[in-house]
């Protein structure tokens, strides 16, 4: 069998100082010991993208909604713009008794 490895604060074993097999035993350790970081980073990055994932599609809905009563509202005031521009062309006719004739304007919506 090997001699067991002395490695202490005091005394730090050297790699040529050590036999084949703890070379390997020790690799096999450190090996190990990493691979367990990597699973712990990798589980942490997947739970970080899947958190701002959510909040991502939070932010997203409430900013098409907050679209949505904009545009719901914009289209509200095109037709009161509509509305008050064929009233002020009605006055402008009745003023000028007929003699000026300004065409009905219609606004075209997309919906």
């Amino acid at each position: 069998m090997s001699e067991a490895l002395i490695d202490s604060p005091t005394h730090r074993s050297h790699i040529l100082q050590m036999q084949l097999s703890q070379i390997k035993e020790h690799l096999e350790g450190v090996r190990y010991r990493r691979g367990l970081i990597v699973e712990k980073a990798t589980k942490a990055k997947a739970n970080s993208k899947l958190a701002r994932e959510v909040l991502v599609n939070k932010q997203l809905k409430k900013f098409f909604d907050r679209l949505e009563r904009d545009i719901t509202a914009l289209d509200e005031d095109m037709t009161k713009i509509e509305d008050n521009m064929n009233k002020a062309r009605a006055l402008i006719l009745e003023a000028s008794d007929g003699e000026l004739m300004i065409e009905k304007t219609e606004i075209k919506s997309n919906a």
